[in-house]
């Protein structure tokens, strides 16, 4: 099954309708960099509340790991990892998020057999990649080494 393909289904599985159903394939973007957009939309939310700004800074951090991260990440260092920001360098069970956090990246994102999460294919890094998520995760990694000086390993 091609991607494109693979998105799009997972894209309309929600429809209750032959009539959402029709809708939703004659809105379908065709072009995969369109669909890949169309997705993040989605998956980030709308950000006219806090709690949904929230998510959608969230939703890009855990993208924004997985693009620069040097080794397949495991879920709960994904986890602790989008956990510590500039605002919150410490890690706390307040502000951990859960598995619903990595559920709302999909279809971007895939748990893999062996626990490892990451990416579907390579063209979702070249749509996700950014420079400022760059930034925050480099910050992320000085405070996860401060982390993990101060406390022992992670």
């Amino acid at each position: 099954m091609t991607l494109w393909v693979k998105l799009v289904l997972d894209t309309i599985s929600d429809v209750d309708t032959l009539r959402e159903l029709y809708d939703a394939i004659m809105a379908m973007p065709r072009a995969l960099s369109e669909l890949y957009k169309r997705i993040l939309a989605t998956i980030c939310g709308e950000k006219d509340h806090s709690l949904a700004a929230d998510r959608s800074v969230r939703t890009m951090r855990i993208l924004g790991w997985l693009v620069h991260a040097k080794r397949p990440l495991k879920k709960h260092e994904l986890l602790n990892a989008v956990a510590l920001t500039v605002e919150s360098s410490t890690l706390s069970r307040w502000d951990m998020p859960d598995d619903s956090a990595i559920n709302r990246c999909q279809p971007i994102v895939e748990l893999l057999p062996n626990g490892n999460i990451c990416l579907i294919h390579f063209t979702a890094e070249e749509q996700v990649h950014r420079p400022p998520t760059h930034l925050s995760s480099a910050q992320s990694c000085a405070d996860m080494m401060i982390f993990a000086d101060t406390c022992g390993s992670i």
